[in-house]
Order: structure tokens, then sequence, then C-alpha cells
């Protein structure tokens, strides 16, 4: 029997058929959330190692850990009393999480701790600026004088949220994209000390791409979008996801040094996966905005028809 492949995320996740297709047994899917309709999980410590049990299959043997997106279980999901319900919900995070040091010899994409440093926005800037990759003025602030200032001074400029839960508003959850500001578009920032943000110079932009590396193969495309705002240049391309009206093509001209930066990159965030973000400005030179070390990726593959799942399979099944 080949050694089992395993996800840890949501069964329903729209990524999972992308690398399924190129794996001969089924991906073993390991949900949070099944634990609330009695499914098992189990770890027997042993000298030799740690057994571990998910739904009665014993996984002695796995090549690969893909770590996606599992939701986590929330107390209104429980059926018990709501005075309970928190320990019950950090019960099952904690029986979860114990999967998170298991697996030693399999190869991760990507390890969750390295996942952790690398969603560190600050540290991925100094990483990006340290192997050679241009990165804009940016300032991470609660200070509303500071932020103004940095507007004025270099008057085009994009705020960006550093708070990683979204927002809900009359009950409907909020996406907040970054956003152009400029002295015409100065934002009320006398709250920011409760909202701290990234405000980063804007590039005068021709190009925006999205560049997803696993391991060391590279698969460049440029997004374009119109924006509701009438700006043509793309800050966010989860915006043009979701108005639609996003255009997504292979970069074929992605410069080879450029991509061997992003692989260097990833080597040191600790990660066997990416979603860069790079501008490319009027005078032809290439910004890093970010890398999301967990960032979706299938929109791409299904427009571009770039391999991204497969690349994903070999990495997990070698």
């Amino acid at each position: 029997m080949r050694p089992a492949v395993l996800a840890l995320t949501d069964r329903r996740d729209a990524h999972l058929p992308f690398v399924q297709r190129h794996l001969d047994d089924p991906i073993v899917v390991v949900d949070p959330r099944t634990l609330l309709r009695g499914g098992e999980l189990t770890y027997r410590p042993e000298s030799a190692g740690t057994t571990v049990i998910v739904d009665g299959q014993v996984l002695t043997d796995v090549a690969g850990v893909w770590f996606r997106k599992p939701l986590n279980v929330s107390p209104a999901d429980l059926p018990v009393d709501q005075e309970v319900a928190p320990y019950s919900v950090s019960a099952m995070r904690e029986q979860y999480s114990q999967l998170l040091t298991e697996f030693p010899g399999a190869r991760w994409v990507s390890d969750y701790f390295a996942i952790l440093r690398a969603s560190n926005k600050l540290y991925q800037l100094s990483v990006a600026d340290r192997i050679g990759l241009r990165t804009p003025p940016t300032i991470f602030t609660s200070e509303p004088k500071r932020a103004a200032e940095f507007i004025r001074d270099h008057r085009r400029v994009v705020s960006k949220p550093i708070g990683i839960v979204h927002p809900t508003v009359n009950g409907e959850q909020k996406v907040l994209f970054t956003t152009l500001l400029d002295e015409d578009r100065l934002p009320d920032l006398s709250n920011l000390h409760l909202a701290p943000s990234i405000f980063q110079v804007a590039p005068d932009v021709v190009r925006d791409l999205r560049v997803t590396v696993v391991g060391e193969k590279v698969f460049p495309a440029e997004v374009t979008t119109s924006r509701s705002d009438g700006l043509s240049q793309v800050y966010d391309s989860r915006l043009g996801h979701y108005e639609g009206g996003m255009t997504i093509t292979e970069a074929r001209d992605f410069p080879v040094d450029l991509a061997e930066k992003c692989v260097r990159l990833l080597k040191e965030l600790r990660l066997s996966f990416g979603a860069i973000d790079l501008l490319l400005d009027s005078a032809g030179e290439y910004w890093f905005l970010e890398n999301n070390p967990n960032g979706q990726w299938a929109y791409v593959e299904q427009v571009t028809g770039q391999p991204i799942g497969k690349a994903i399979a070999d990495l997990l099944s070698g």
C-alpha cells in the first residue's frame, strides 16, 4: 500500500479536486468539524512514535501533509449548554492541534509553524528586502498623525488591513480590501489606534502579478480587473474576484532572475508553497508586496491551465 497523503482542511475545500486528480489514492482529509459528527481522531504515543487514527484508519505511513484551511469549531456549532461550550471548543481544538507536530518524516506543504511565522507581514518585507526583492516604503502604525504624515509625504498610498478577522456589520461579514488613498481620499484616522493598519507607497502600476510557488516551481500570472472606484490599476486582486470582470493570464515573460528570488524567498521563510503578489511599474521595475503562505490558487489554474495542483501533488507524494 502506498504512503498516505493527508490534507488538514475543510472537506468542502474547492482546492482538493485540483490535487486529488493527480494522485492514485484518495487524500485522507482531516477536517476538525467532523469531530462534531462523532468522527474519530485518536493518538497513541509509544516508544516507536505516535500512532494516529482517523475515522478508524491507522496512519502508519504518511508521505505528505497538506496544511490548507481547516475551519475551527465555534461554540455556536456545539449541541451542548453554552456555559460549557467554550471548554468543549477548547478541547476539540487542542485535540486537532496535536496533528501539527506529528508525521516528522512527511513532507509538509507547508509546516504549520513556518506558516505562522511567515504570515508576519513585517517579517516578510524584511526577508524580501534582504534577498534583493524591491519593497515599497511602508509603515505599520496605530498613530493617526504618523499615518497622515506618511500619506502627505508620499501622495499615493494604499492602506492594508493588518487584522486577520473580517468584521461583521448588521449580521453580514465584510471583507476589507487594500484601498488606494491620497490627499483627496484621506479617511478619518482618529480611531486608528483601535484598528492599526499598514500604509504602503503605491507604485505607478502597469501590471499586477500573482506568482504561485510550489517547491522550486514558479507559476506567474497577470491579474487585471476594472476597479469599482474607476481606477485601472489593481491593488487587491480579491476585489476583482468578488466583483467580477477579472482577467488572469499566464505571465510568459516573467524574468528568470525574479523567479529565482521568489523560490529563494520561500526557502528563507521555510515554506513549500507561497502566493506572492508583485507589481510591475511604468519604469519596468518589479515590486514585492506580500506573500500569502497559504493563499488561494485554484482560480488561477482554472483559467491559465498552469499545473499548480500537479506540482503540489508531486511534492506531497514524492
